[in-house]
């Protein structure tokens, strides 16, 4: 509901309620000659991921003068999921959460400032049971666990001009988190975690009178393990997984000009303790450890061209090329290998032609320039592709309109996701899921 300009309050009502079946993982040879195909421990084993959710979050943005604006929310939401896979994973989890935001615009010393500061609280719990896996059924109960957590941000940020043009950009934010695992079968495992930290941030900023920036920042991170990382099936109790921590510098620059619209940034990231993922078996969750120096770096880019009148209408020209060399920093195993999964090149692109009744066509490309790796140590990599697709729709009425969206246009066969390996020469390598074909979705979106 809205109760003026800049001041509204929004409940919003959530539930879900999904069966997958789950093909498993397959070698790359048979994801690209057999797509269809299903891996046979997952027949055997009748894999599925059955889940329902329902959450509900009341949210608020609120004005309260010229120079001070608060957001909020409060929501919770709970979760039955059960999943058979090498196990049956029989999981109920109930979690909440809180988050407030204060933005303000003002003077200090005579000079331009302005400031964000606030907090974000959530806590949860999950009932664990796993059991023996009868071709999809529950056998022999094989855990029973309950995993608590919390975590708590609190944050602020501030830029003070200290001329017309040039910022002043310094912030932070201070965090807690806590890790209760219970295990009710074997009281010996029973683990807890707490973890705290401050992630400080600094920077300039430069701004142009047309709005166009240029800026600068060194930021550190902080990321806890979660329960997927600490609790690593078959295993029971805590596996030795610590907290990743990194540095990252960033420049870059983004602004509108004329019909052109940009978003650049080069950045550069040392981490310690990097939390990374193997498959150990093709129906076991990846293990998790972390590795002891490595470095990310790359470019995001966006790049945006809009001519407002063309045939009675517009066209628009959204582009997003990633560049991303991610790799271990004189690892005494890896050395400076780089690390799999993701591609050193990709692009994205979609032309927007909108005509003044509604009516919107869009062709679209999403392609992998470059081959990643399969595995940590190199002797391994996934092909590129490019995949074309075609949205397109028309409005009927001011708040709804129908749309038909089109994938995979030539129907290729490709893979788009896999799991990383160890040693692709050495280990198994069934971590690859086949790209979705061509397929066709017809809807109907409507906005009030």
């Amino acid at each position: 509901r809205s109760f003026g300009e800049d001041r509204e309050v929004r409940l919003i009502a959530q539930a879900a309620d999904i069966k997958q079946d789950m093909p498993g993982s397959l070698t790359l040879k048979q994801a690209l000659a057999t797509p269809r195909m299903a891996s046979a421990s997952a027949l055997s084993g009748d894999q599925a991921r059955d889940l329902t959710v329902k959450r509900l979050t009341l949210q608020t943005r609120w004005r309260f003068n010229e120079s001070t604006l608060f957001e909020g929310a409060i929501w919770g939401w709970e979760k039955s999921l059960y999943h058979p896979i090498f196990q049956v994973m029989d999981q109920d989890s109930a979690t909440r959460g809180a988050f407030a935001r204060i933005d303000w615009t003002g003077q200090i010393g005579g000079l331009r400032a302005d400031a964000f500061y606030g907090f974000s609280w959530r806590e949860g719990e999950v009932e664990a049971l796993r059991y023996v896996n009868l071709a999809g059924q529950r056998g022999a109960k094989t855990a029973d666990a309950r995993q608590d957590a919390s975590g708590l941000d609190v944050f602020a940020e501030g830029r003070l001009f200290v001329t017309d043009q040039l910022a002043l950009v310094a912030g932070g934010s201070w965090g807690r988190a806590t890790r209760d695992y219970l295990d009710r079968m074997t009281p010996t495992n029973d683990a807890s975690r707490h973890y705290e930290w401050f992630s400080p941030r600094m920077g300039l900023l430069w701004e142009a009178e047309n709005g166009a920036q240029v800026f600068a920042n060194l930021t550190r991170s902080v990321e806890p393990p979660t329960y997927g990382a600490l609790v690593q099936a078959p295993l029971t109790g805590f596996t030795p997984v610590e907290v990743q921590d990194a540095w990252t510098g960033e420049i870059g620059t983004r602004g509108r000009h004329g019909p052109l619209a940009w978003d650049l940034v080069a950045y550069r990231s040392r981490i310690e303790g990097e939390m990374l993922n193997f498959i150990t078996s093709p129906d076991i969750p990846a293990a998790t450890f972390n590795a002891k120096k490595t470095i990310h770096q790359g470019i995001e880019a966006g790049l945006d061209w809009t001519l407002p009148e063309l045939a009675d209408g517009s066209l628009m020209l959204r582009q997003v090329y990633n560049w991303s060399d991610f790799r271990f920093d004189g690892d005494a195993r890896w050395g400076d290998n780089r690390l799999p999964v993701v591609p050193q090149h990709q692009y994205r692109a979609e032309l927007t032609w909108r005509h003044a009744t509604g009516v919107f066509v869009t062709p679209s490309v999403e392609w992998r320039l470059s081959s990643p790796y399969v595995d940590y140590a190199n002797t391994m990599k996934a092909p590129d592709y490019a995949v074309l697709g075609l949205t397109g729709g028309f409005s009927i009425g001011p708040s709804a309109s129908v749309y038909i969206d089109a994938r995979n246009l030539t129907d290729k066969r490709y893979v788009g996701e896999f799991s990383a390996v160890t040693d692709a020469s050495l280990a198994q390598t069934a971590v690859f899921f086949p790209g979705e074909g061509r397929s066709v979705f017809v809807g109907l979106r409507m906005a009030y």
